[in-house]
């Protein structure tokens, strides 16, 4: 112990890890809500409606897509790690959904690992061109002033999708996507519908 500092030295910490199996890692951003959502009565209900879908259907793997957003911060952010116990597989933290400046990402794959491009959601009022520089081939950018998923981005994705995963009479597509409220209006109801999207 480091009686100048008045706190553990290198060395009984490297001893006190070995000891009690312990390891140093750097923990997820896992906010509360999502927490609390993440429990067993919800993951049965969607693995119950799962697999009333892929029963009624018959689904190959390239005709399985997974769709997801994910906030990009513009302000740099690392976690410091924690000492958790030896292969624990996931390091958890809770923390505030305020990281600076955040455009969302619109991010979908299939089962066979071929994805669509990226969907990017500015947070600016006005969309400039110069927000598309250097980006590769087919990634979509729009503006908004939150910088957030809305109804009427959520049916430009749609249409940007459907271009991709070219869906059709003979080539049904089972999107899978969180039940936010964007997700499911009347609007992006129908054109799933008309689309060959279930």
């Amino acid at each position: 112990f480091n009686s100048n500092k008045k706190r553990a030295g290198r060395h009984f910490v490297e001893w006190f890890l070995k000891k009690f199996n312990l390891s140093l890692r750097s923990p997820e951003d896992t906010s509360l809500a999502r927490l609390m959502a993440f429990n067993r009565q919800s993951v049965n209900i969607f693995f119950n409606v799962l697999r009333d879908v892929r029963e009624k259907h018959t689904f190959k793997a390239n005709q399985i897509y997974n769709l997801d957003e994910t906030g990009i911060s513009t302000v740099a952010t690392k976690n410091q790690k924690v000492i958790t116990p030896k292969g624990k597989r996931r390091v958890i933290k809770i923390s505030s959904a305020e990281r600076g400046t955040t455009v969302t990402a619109v991010c979908c794959m299939n089962a066979c690992g071929a994805f669509v491009p990226p969907f990017l959601i500015f947070p600016r009022v006005r969309m400039q061109p110069a927000f598309m520089n250097n980006t590769p081939s087919g990634f979509v950018g729009v503006a908004h002033e939150s910088g957030w998923m809305t109804c009427e981005n959520f049916v430009k994705y749609l249409e940007h999708f459907i271009q991709y995963a070219r869906p059709s009479e003979h080539n049904h597509i089972l999107l899978l996507m969180d039940n936010r409220s964007t997700h499911t209006t009347l609007e992006v109801v129908n054109l799933c519908r008309e689309n060959h999207i279930t």
